[in-house]
């Protein structure tokens, strides 16, 4: 079991705004802003969302293996706001701001492309959308981790049901670590287009590997070697990463053990995954309307009371009920499985 007086709702909420400051620069078509000399600010907010996921997914599955259960939980936990985003971008967003009649868009069938999002088809651009802004067509660039995100929980899914009859701690961490080498490894034969995901395979599986490291018998010290010889690995073969992985395994250690601010943030509620899916389309508002009038600086600052604004909303009318709900049908659906026994 994890333990609950955590920082993670305020470290993710520090991740969500340095995607949201990395994007503000490049929408203006300006070099964002970098970690290490080499990685943007969203790719590292990126990394600890994907670090944070295997850490606590690996929790959640230990505590109930039902496939059915655990992908109910990450339906209900990310298709319904994404839903309302998608569908607020295609219907509200681009009437307003194509180039097009309000006819032509409706009835040009990019627009109803555009809702494949929902289900994690990514499809970034609607008709003659923000053509004009200095970073052209795309409406939420943000979209392109959920599939990937998914593509990870269902992975971890499937090796942990495989070995679901053997020592799970151990072999779960072995495969753990197995994948870690071949995402180090992978990018010096792989394509460069395809090297970011690689990275973030490694960033969510280094997650796994540190649950099983904190959460080890004190007497087996096999987890931390097995992640100490992943990290001496990857600082010989990619030594900026390595600077990478390494903070971030510091950063999410950190906010593990200290409580900043947790009863504030609990009565927030968990706007990270809000100013994420919303963040992208209301900074391209924000360019396109005020970016001659604002300094970048000033569109960060209008964008995050705009999109935190926004995401509150969204976690407390869309994000929180359907988490309710989730509980509703899986208990329905429990007492159903239990009914058809007799």
């Amino acid at each position: 079991m994890l333990r609950k007086n955590n920082s993670f709702n305020l470290l993710r909420i520090i991740a969500a705004l340095l995607v949201l400051i990395s994007h503000q620069y490049a929408l203006n078509a300006m070099p964002e802003p970098l970690v290490f000399q080499k990685y943007s600010f969203g790719t590292f907010g990126v990394g600890v969302f994907f670090m944070l996921s295997g850490f606590l997914l690996i929790d959640s599955w230990l505590r109930n293996r039902d496939i059915f259960v655990f992908l109910v939980n990450r339906i209900f936990r990310i298709i319904p706001g994404l839903a309302v985003s998608v569908v607020l971008c295609a219907f509200i967003m681009g009437p307003l701001f194509t180039e097009l009649s309000i006819l032509n868009y409706l009835g040009t069938i990019g627009t109803y492309e555009y809702l494949l999002n929902i289900f994690l088809i990514s499809k970034y651009n609607l008709p003659e959308v923000f053509l004009k802004n200095p970073y052209p067509a795309v409406v939420n660039g943000s979209l392109w981790t959920l599939p990937f995100e998914v593509l990870c929980y269902t992975s971890l899914v499937i090796v942990g049901y495989i070995l679901k009859n053997k020592n799970k701690l151990t072999s779960i961490m072995y495969v753990s670590a197995l994948v870690c080498m071949v995402a180090i490894a992978a990018p010096s034969i792989a394509h460069e287009k395809y090297w970011r995901y690689f990275e973030l395979i490694l960033f969510f599986y280094v997650g796994v590997m540190l649950y099983f490291c904190k959460h080890a018998d004190s007497g087996n010290k096999i987890n931390l070697i097995f992640l100490v010889i992943i990290l001496l690995f990857l600082s010989l073969l990619n030594w900026d990463l390595f600077k990478v992985v390494v903070a971030l395994l510091g950063i999410t250690i950190s906010f593990y053990y200290v409580n900043i601010l947790n009863p504030l943030f609990e009565k927030l509620g968990d706007l990270s995954y809000g100013l994420y899916i919303y963040g992208f389309p209301v900074q391209r508002v924000i360019v396109y309307s005020m970016g001659d009038s604002l300094s970048v600086v000033e569109q960060i600052f209008t964008t995050t009371l705009l999109v935190g604004s926004i995401s509150w909303v969204s976690w407390w009318f869309i994000e929180s009920p359907s988490l309710r709900f989730k509980v509703f049908l899986r208990n329905r659906l429990g007492d159903y499985e239990k009914k058809s026994v007799y």
